[in-house]
């Protein structure tokens, strides 16, 4: 496990996953750490916040700082924050309202308020995308069958329960999710 205690939550990291098996990662801020998880507050390619995402703890395998890149990046989001145009859609708002104990305590938000998730597990290549439905203490359902019907997806497969302890990664928040969450509302 990556030891965490010294890093500054104002400090902007490279996150690199086990199970992506890429040599991608996550360029963001350790905001949150609970029980087996952190959660990092994701930045894109322009220096904007992207996402709050939870991470499975056991899943990373390596965390980087203060290089080359993370340098120029850093330069970008204070450009962006100078400018207010890091967050232009609010996601910190969003964000700061979300119970953040347990993974349970947080899909159950989700749940509650129709929040559009992202999850990644542990035995998948690909992602589940769509609005989160219900959990219990073992499985969440999210409706990944409209998500694929409004973006014209072949795939025909049904919802199909997620189970919990698989979780690698959950997107929480993200302006992809945001927005399609938007039309869902409009719809």
């Amino acid at each position: 496990m990556i030891k965490t205690k010294n890093i500054n939550k104002n400090t902007l990291l490279e996150v690199y996953s086990k199970s992506d098996g890429t040599e991608d990662f996550l360029l963001g801020y350790l905001v949150d750490e609970f029980e087996d998880y952190y959660i990092f507050q994701a930045i894109d390619t322009d220096g904007c916040l992207d996402s709050y995402v939870l991470y499975n703890k056991q899943d990373i395998k390596e965390i980087t700082t203060d290089n080359d890149y993370t340098k120029a990046f850093q330069y970008y989001v204070n450009y962006q924050k100078q400018n207010n145009s890091f967050d232009n859609l609010k996601l910190q708002n969003i964000y700061d309202v979300v119970p953040k104990t347990s993974i349970l305590e947080i899909l159950e938000y989700c749940c509650k308020n129709g929040l559009v998730i992202t999850v990644y597990q542990a035995e998948d290549d690909y992602y589940e995308k769509g609005k989160a439905l219900s959990v219990d203490d073992e499985i969440l359902m999210i409706d990944q069958e409209s998500y694929n019907i409004d973006f014209g997806i072949e795939d025909k497969s049904k919802n199909t329960p997620i189970k919990i302890k698989n979780i690698m990664s959950i997107d929480i928040i993200s302006k992809e999710n945001f927005l399609y969450g938007q039309y869902l509302h409009q719809n």
